[in-house]
């Protein structure tokens, strides 16, 4: 992760989860993203699920980031499916419960096994040597 932002990219999460910051503060991987959210607003209104686009919409929203310039990661196919319909590339990782199969019949854009890659798949991505 540390990789990653020193490349100068905008690292977020979206989550299913009501709210990630306390999970991901506690495990020391919040301090790595810039934007953290989840399924409840701050004004204790709800953002739709994934696969809904939702959340990744809004995100590259904070980021004025277009789809070209997005890549969603994750780990489910919920993540996959919500990476398509807000039309982003998404990479699947193969450290939950789903293959490197599942996730390339899914559509995702590319899958990895570890987070480890990530930078060099950015890089190979941006025409830059790694």
């Amino acid at each position: 992760m540390t990789a990653l932002q020193a490349m100068g990219l905008h690292l977020a999460v979206a989550s299913n989860r009501e709210d990630p910051r306390p999970t991901m503060e506690q495990s020391g991987t919040a301090r790595y993203f810039k934007r953290l959210i989840g399924a409840r607003r701050p004004d204790g209104g709800r953002r739709p699920f994934k696969p809904a686009p939702d959340m990744l919409l809004e995100l590259m929203g904070d980021f004025s980031a277009t789809a070209s310039e997005t890549l969603y990661v994750g780990d489910s196919d919920l993540d996959i499916r919500s990476a398509l319909a807000a039309g982003v590339r998404g990479v699947g990782i193969t450290r939950g419960n789903f293959t490197r199969e599942q996730f390339e019949t899914l559509g995702a854009w590319r899958v990895i096994d570890s987070l480890m890659e990530l930078p060099d798949l950015v890089r190979a991505e941006n025409g830059e040597a790694s």
